[in-house]
């Protein structure tokens, strides 16, 4: 089973992801359906650097992110998903 632990949950409900834990046959998981996922985590998802990321951000090519707190900066998943989704595929040969 694939598993996301949920490493903060704040006042206003909602929960940010940061940590991968790997199931027993050492697989990636996926992405959680709903909440927030930080940066560390994000990059294991995307065929990008973080230098890259942020430039994604400001030229308006990926989410921004949300500001949950002083220090900490996630990115809505559903938005995320949504990328993910909209980019074209590569067929295998």
């Amino acid at each position: 089973m694939d598993l996301i632990m949920p490493t903060s949950t704040f006042p206003n409900g909602f929960t940010a992801y940061d940590k991968v834990v790997y199931d027993d046959n050492g697989t990636m998981p996926s992405l959680p359906e709903t909440g927030f996922v930080r940066q560390k985590l994000l990059l294991r998802f995307v065929p990008f650097s973080k230098s890259t990321l942020w430039r994604h951000v400001a030229t308006g090519l990926f989410p921004a992110p949300v500001k949950l707190s002083d220090g900490v900066t996630a990115w809505r998943v559903e938005e995320v998903r949504q990328w993910i989704d909209g980019r074209p595929r590569i067929k295998s040969s």
